[in-house]
This record gives structure tokens, sequence and C-alpha cells, in this order.
């Protein structure tokens, strides 16, 4: 748990629907801030998660690709002391998934705010691995 600010994920295929699961809890005393992109959002605009097959293929990202300029405050999600914060994300179409039933393995790596106002100022978090069939 880096000061405070853990990440936690679990991935399942529900009626033929990759969805993972994240759970962002905050064990400080003061409120951080966590990409809104996996926090927040519905549709992911960028490669977000690593995607691995059980014979070690990556699986490409497909999904749309928004150029943004630099990240702003609004690009962040807070979460208040004590607070946990969780979303689940719906992968389906933006990956490129193999033909038939395979186990895969999801990974997320990113940053999270010790402070709003210090935009170049992150810490590294990360959740996963989770597994799912699909």
């Amino acid at each position: 748990m880096a000061h405070g600010v853990q990440a936690t994920m679990t991935a399942e295929n529900k009626d033929g629907r990759a969805l993972v699961h994240l759970r962002f809890e905050n064990a400080g005393a003061d409120p951080v801030w966590v990409p809104a992109a996996v926090a927040n959002d519905e549709d992911l605009t960028r490669r977000e998660f690593d995607i691995v097959a059980e014979d070690g293929a990556h699986i490409d990202y497909i999904g749309p690709m928004v150029k943004r300029g630099p990240l702003s405050a609004d690009d962040y999600v807070r979460i208040a002391p004590h607070g946990r914060l969780m979303h689940t994300l719906d992968i389906t179409n933006s990956y490129a998934w193999k033909t038939g039933t395979h186990t895969y393995t999801v990974r997320w790596e990113g940053n999270w705010l010790p402070n709003v106002a210090s935009l170049g100022k992150t810490e590294p978090l990360a959740a996963g691995p989770a597994s799912f069939n699909k």
C-alpha cells in the first residue's frame, strides 16, 4: 500500500462481456486522486490494461485512441480520506480477443495524485493480475 492508496482488480466474463472491476481504497487521512480513465469513465479512450492470453500472446488494444493535451485536475477522481471507489469497465469491444475460449490475465499500471494542485507529482499504482475466461 503506497501512502495509504491501494488498487485491486477482479475480472470476469459475464454474458459474453469482458468486465474489469477496479477498487481503489484510500487508507490515509488526506484525500487522494486516481485516474478518471479507469475509476470513472464509461469507455476507454486508450490502452489502459495489459492483457495476456494463456499462451503468452499479448492482446492488442483496438478501441478508440483520443489524443489529449496535458493532464488536468478533470482527469482525476477524488477519494476522501478513508474512502473507497469501485468502478466496472466493459472492455469487450476494446481488445482483439482470440477466437474460441481462452484464459486471459489482465493488469493495470498507472499513477495517483497525493495533491491535485501538483499534477506533475504522481505516485505509481497498480492492480492485478486478475484472470478470466472469454
